[in-house]
């Protein structure tokens, strides 16, 4: 029978889980900002079509932006706290 490993050897992998906890979090990271992306530029129309006005819309969207700003410290911080465990 031929050999067919190509010569590598055979035994436990030695490359590491795809599904670690870091990779698991990142994804859903990147899942949440891609839809938050997709609600701020779907939002406004959509208020528009259940009888929103322009001033509406606009302080909705405004009180989307302010209320990033104010989260996003807070976010920062905790990720400080929380370094050595990632």
């Amino acid at each position: 029978m031929a050999d067919t490993s190509g010569g590598l050897p055979r035994g436990p992998s030695l490359t590491p889980p795809l599904l670690t906890r870091a990779f698991v979090l990142a994804a859903m990271a990147n899942a949440i900002l891609n839809l938050s992306g997709s609600l701020f530029v779907h939002l406004p129309g959509f208020l528009q079509q259940i009888g929103a006005g322009e001033g509406e819309v606009g302080r909705i969207m405004a009180m989307q932006a302010i209320g990033a700003i104010l989260v996003w410290p807070l976010v920062g911080a905790v990720m400080d706290t929380r370094d050595d465990e990632w």
